[in-house]
């Protein structure tokens, strides 16, 4: 056999190697009847998910903000879902990012299922407690310290000192 042969034979191997990996990981999952879904909402929510490959191999990719948002309105479409579970740990991410994914919470409500909101972490502020507005109910334990504030904006006008 020929060294050629050999270098065809192993890519052709490594190929298939990886093909079966990829296979794997994206295996899809069953659901059972009257499920419900569970969405964990912490720290920094992302717009893209950052390119790992070890990561993507074992199947232990970060969510990004498409990926609570499409399991929201999936949630919302399956006969099989029962109700939503938002389990809210301290954010650190914008209110844009936030308001989006209340305004799909909102929306599932329409479809007659219901929303629950599990806030049971230390530190909730306006962040949390505003995507927990979306649901139908909020759990709340009754020694979590709650610092909510109201929101303000304040503008300084300083043209009129200068003339």
């Amino acid at each position: 056999m020929t060294w050629g042969k050999r270098r065809t034979i192993v890519i052709v191997f490594v190929i298939l190697f990886f093909v079966v990996i990829v296979w794997v990981v994206r295996k899809p999952q069953r659901m059972a009847p009257n499920a419900v879904v569970v969405i964990d909402a912490s720290g920094e929510i992302n717009e893209q998910r950052p390119f790992d490959l070890l990561s993507a191999l074992n199947g232990n990719t970060v969510p990004v903000l498409h990926d609570y948002l499409d399991a929201i309105d999936t949630a919302a479409r399956d006969s099989r879902v029962t109700g939503i579970v938002v389990r809210i740990a301290p954010l650190e991410t914008g209110w844009g990012k936030l308001e989006e994914i209340r305004s799909h919470l909102v929306a599932f409500q329409k479809s007659g299922k219901p929303s629950i909101c599990y806030l049971g972490y230390d530190g909730i502020g306006n962040p949390e407690y505003y995507l927990a507005s979306g649901c139908s109910q909020i759990w709340l334990v009754p020694t979590a310290p709650v610092s909510i504030h109201g929101m303000m904006a304040e503008a300084l006008f300083l043209r009129g000192t200068l003339d």
